[in-house]
């Protein structure tokens, strides 16, 4: 069976943007969460990351969405 990948669920809720903002989440990516019983394992990365792998041979199944975060640092931000 190939592998399929549903979209609908990338939405985790619509963030409004504060005047005090110091990203924009507008631009922040659905990270969801995968599993993989070759490797046995439970990784947390942007969904592109399981696709590519999939299409290459990887057994990773696709679990849902974890949180919106960035995968670079943004303008305006500060490291802790």
């Amino acid at each position: 069976m190939a592998p399929t990948l549903t979209t609908n669920y990338y939405y985790i809720s619509d963030v409004r943007r504060a005047a005090d903002t110091c990203a924009d989440p507008t631009l922040a990516d659905v990270w969801v969460q995968g599993y993989s019983p070759a490797v046995t394992a439970h990784v947390i990365r942007p969904p592109w990351v399981f696709v590519a792998s999939i299409v290459v041979g990887g057994d990773w199944q696709i679990q849902g969405p974890v949180f919106r975060a960035w995968e670079n640092s943004q303008e305006f931000t500060v490291p802790l």
